[in-house]
């Protein structure tokens, strides 16, 4: 309102809210107020797809440091969208998990090149610096404050079902399911693009490793869903043999 608003030479006070409608959205306080909040700083920034500057310029600072990364993220991102969205997710829940799937690398950039590039198995020391990246994307996203919650959806991407992930040994539903969805998408992508130290699986063996973990690595409702949407997107792009023929 007017009564909350001030300009003056140099400077521009404005005022945003977030409303969430209790018990129709939900009735967990807490929940509420998370809703709230996002919404609070999506008005602040302009609307739906706020963000999405922060966005922009963070994933520009990755292709500078890291540009081998760029179609990797892009892949993921898109995947997690079609993954969240056959979830049931809403539209803000899957904005946010595609903007972590978008930055659930961010971290990297203090990885040196030698050990994300290397041809063998890291040795201890090495693994233990790799395992940090996942912290540091999470300091570097949550400095912009309308990414915090994707700033912990970053932070829980290497997290397992069975606990044995990391930073924090999350276990089942413990973990945010955004992050579940990125850790799926992104183990998928990895395993059916060319590796430093192996060749791309085909995506039916990736799908077979994907279901095999199932329940121990991975949510098995996101295995679900990942496995339901690689084959429909199968079943709409023709094979090669049919395209050439056409």
């Amino acid at each position: 309102s007017a009564a909350l608003t001030e300009a003056g030479e140099g400077f521009q006070i404005t005022a945003a809210r977030g409303s969430v409608s209790i018990p129709g959205e939900t009735t967990d306080p807490e929940l509420a107020m998370q809703l709230a909040d996002r919404r609070m700083y999506a008005a602040k920034l302009g609307g739906r797809g706020a963000g999405d500057d922060s966005v922009e310029l963070l994933l520009g600072a990755l292709r500078e440091a890291k540009p081998g990364l760029e179609a990797h993220l892009g892949a993921v991102a898109e995947l997690a969208r079609d993954v969240a969205r056959r979830l049931g997710l809403s539209p803000e829940e899957v904005d946010e998990v595609v903007r972590a799937a978008k930055l659930h690398d961010i971290g990297k950039m203090a990885i040196p090149d030698a050990i994300l590039d290397k041809s063998g198995p890291l040795d201890k020391a090495e693994w233990e610096f790799m395992r940090k990246h996942s912290l540091i994307g999470e300091r570097i996203v949550s400095a912009a404050p309308p990414l915090l919650p994707v700033a912990k959806l970053i932070r829980s991407s290497h997290e397992r079902w069975d606990g044995q992930g990391y930073p924090d040994g999350l276990m089942g539903e413990a973990i945010p399911r955004g992050a579940r969805i990125v850790f799926a998408c992104d183990s998928f992508d990895a395993m059916t693009s060319p590796r430093p130290y192996s060749g791309p699986c085909s995506t039916e063996r990736a799908l077979a490793e994907l279901v095999r973990c199932s329940g121990r690595q991975f949510d098995p409702d996101v295995v679900d869903a990942v496995v339901s949407v690689v084959e429909d997107r199968s079943a709409a792009t023709p094979a090669a043999g049919d395209r050439a023929a056409r």
